[in-house]
């Protein structure tokens, strides 16, 4: 009897990495519809802006170049297949004032992403985010409030980063 119950706890297990699996699989397939998308409405467009995917949630990020092009991108990726919740961080501004995406954003992600691997209290998987302008926008699944608290502690000992626009879910 005792086999038996660790077997259908096994069977759950793999269903809940089955299922895991499957999550991640479809944010990879929206990721890759919004970028086909955005390269649908302007060839550059993927370029100018930078956007994350985190279970069916989409954060964009980034320029478009008229009032026009920011609400066909939003309105494209709500048409999405899985697309639970468009988090909608797009500037219109024209083509000679863009600024936002330079290398000190590179240097300053590598900065970051050093410091969350040597933090064991943070499980690097489970944030993405993107530097835009000085400011942190992170799409999330934290564990639990602790580990939101531990990413903030981290984000502190950057100066460069004036704002942080956090949008997080808790694992179940």
């Amino acid at each position: 009897m005792l086999c038996l119950s660790a077997c259908e706890h096994l069977k759950q297990d793999a269903k809940s990495v089955e299922a895991s699996y499957q999550k991640s699989a479809s944010d990879t397939v929206i990721y890759t519809n919004v970028v086909q998308v955005l390269q649908n409405i302007r060839r550059d467009l993927p370029s100018e802006a930078r956007l994350i995917v985190l279970q069916g949630r989409v954060l964009l990020v980034g320029y478009v170049e008229s009032a026009q092009e920011h609400i066909d991108v939003v309105n494209a990726v709500w048409k999405i297949k899985g697309v639970q919740e468009v988090i909608d961080h797009l500037e219109h501004v024209p083509t000679n004032e863009k600024t936002g995406f330079d290398i000190k954003n590179t240097f300053v992600k590598t900065q970051l992403d050093t410091l969350f691997l040597t933090n064991s209290a943070v499980h690097y998987g489970n944030f993405q985010y993107v530097i835009f302008k000085k400011n942190l926008y992170v799409l999330a699944r934290t564990s639990s409030e602790a580990e939101k608290e531990a990413f903030y502690t981290i984000v502190k000992k950057t100066p460069t980063i004036q704002k942080v626009f956090f949008y997080s879910t808790y694992k179940q």
